[in-house]
């Protein structure tokens, strides 16, 4: 395949809409740029009716062919703040060509892969990712619950995951780690101690109604291609009604193995 922008990419664009979800070389800002299959034979892109073809008739009458746009005012803070973090974490190389019209991935990008999909995270997969701890009664810290980083000292969880009843509320925050019971993997973790828990003021235990909190951070973390906030993905299409979704965490793969 060809690593474009998914814009023109219509095969990638149009399985999306169908709850396929694609494998993406990377970002550039916040442009998702996706591996789009070729035709082996002679290099060239496979045809939207070549694609079409492929679709069941199920499928075909769900699909949208309206030309995916890319709108400039929705979601351009979040846009914005996610191009400004991602060039903290990485460095990108684009040619004077990037300022004209978008045209299919041509350009350097010194990034990483990101795979989608599969039962083990690759390291870098997902960086916005940060486990909550809490302190037995031997001040070890035990990892319970998981979060997503949204800014520098802010994580976004559960509101159930800011309080154990066996070892009281949570102090400390993990980004940038990949396996927590080991430090010989491809991971660079920063610890950071929680100072405030901020639950949904209608959060009432047992229920799980409104269990969603955000806790702070004592110091800012330190952005790399590890550790950054989650982004919006204000330019992909919804997944709508019973569309697929990736849930990220430090749980187990099948029963007896982490």
């Amino acid at each position: 395949g060809v690593c474009k922008f998914l814009q023109y990419c219509p095969l990638v664009y149009d399985a999306l809409l169908v709850g396929n979800l694609p494998i993406t070389c990377g970002f550039v800002g916040f442009e998702p740029i996706v591996c789009c299959p070729t035709n082996n034979e002679n290099g060239k892109d496979i045809t939207t009716e070549r694609i079409m073809s492929k679709l069941t008739t199920s499928s075909t009458e769900r699909i949208n062919t309206q030309t995916l746009i890319f709108d400039n005012t929705r979601g351009s803070l979040a846009r914005a703040k996610c191009a400004e973090n991602a060039e903290v974490a990485f460095d990108l190389e684009l040619s004077a060509a990037k300022a004209g019209p978008m045209k299919p991935m041509e350009d350097t990008m010194l990034s990483f892969i990101f795979v989608v999909g599969g039962k083990n995270a690759e390291p870098k997969e997902f960086p916005h990712m940060a486990a909550i701890g809490f302190e037995n009664e031997k001040n070890e810290i035990l990892w319970l619950c998981g979060g997503s980083l949204i800014s520098d000292r802010v994580v976004l969880t559960a509101a159930h995951c800011t309080f154990n009843q066996n070892w009281g509320v949570a102090k400390w925050a993990r980004v940038g780690d990949l396996n927590l019971a080991e430090t010989n993997d491809d991971a660079m973790p920063q610890t950071i101690r929680i100072v405030e828990r901020i639950l949904h003021p209608d959060y009432k235990k047992p229920s799980q109604y409104h269990d969603i909190a955000i806790v702070k951070l004592e110091t800012p973390i330190t952005y790399t291609v590890w550790a950054r906030p989650a982004c919006l993905p204000v330019d992909l299409p919804d997944i709508g009604y019973g569309g697929a979704a990736v849930a990220t965490g430090w749980g187990r793969l099948d029963w007896g193995k982490r």
